[in-house]
């Protein structure tokens, strides 16, 4: 992992060893041995003041997450195009099972692909305000992209099972209301394009 790459060989092996006594594994496989260590760094009186190693960690399992979540079909931008003007108000749209979103404060996934890539990662940073990512996977492949803090509570509103004209009322705190649905429209061919769902329905 890049969190062993980035920590060194002697503090993440001194870790582990701590991680495997506290949390010894209960599976028959070792695929889900890890689900506790980025709490585990969370807490560890070694990590405690170093909460950037937790949220690496955090991304790296939810990346392995979305890489084993199941298949399932894309909604495209044609399936869009069968839906009757008078339904709009009425969606409910389903995420991929691949799909999931992390917050993070430090800029640790601009680490971790540096890391990955094998060149020097970039000094830590620590904003004020915490970034939402999306982790998904689209033609067998992981994707991650970061959105603006409208761009994710709009995102959400979906991902709760919300209506599409429930996002376009919360749309109004942030919008001219003439604007709304010309925005509307805007996030959601983004993220159809992007692979974020699957289906829609009327229920």
């Amino acid at each position: 992992p890049m969190l062993h790459r980035y920590m060194g060989d002697e503090d993440f092996s001194a870790l582990c060893m701590d991680y495997i006594r506290i949390y010894p594994s209960s599976f028959r496989s070792i695929r889900w041995f890890g689900a506790q260590f980025p709490q585990f760094l969370r807490t560890h009186e070694r990590t405690l003041s170093m909460p950037y190693f937790a949220e690496l960690a955090d991304f790296e399992w939810t990346s392995t997450l979305v890489f084993d979540a199941e298949e399932a079909p894309l909604l495209t931008a044609d399936d869009l195009i069968t839906i009757p003007p008078e339904a709009w108000g009425f969606l409910r749209f389903h995420a991929h099972p691949s799909l999931h979103c992390l917050q993070t404060v430090w800029n640790v996934i601009p680490i971790f692909s540096c890391l990955k890539d094998e060149s020097a990662p970039p000094e830590l940073i620590c904003s004020t305000e915490p970034t939402t990512w999306v982790l998904w996977r689209k033609d067998l492949m992981n994707y991650y992209v970061s959105l603006s803090a409208i761009e994710a509570q709009a995102l959400n509103v979906l991902l709760v099972h919300e209506t599409f004209g429930t996002l376009c009322q919360e749309l109004c705190h942030w919008f001219p209301e003439e604007e709304v649905s010309l925005q509307a429209a805007s996030f959601l061919k983004n993220w159809v394009l992007n692979g974020f769902f699957s289906s829609f329905s009327l229920k």
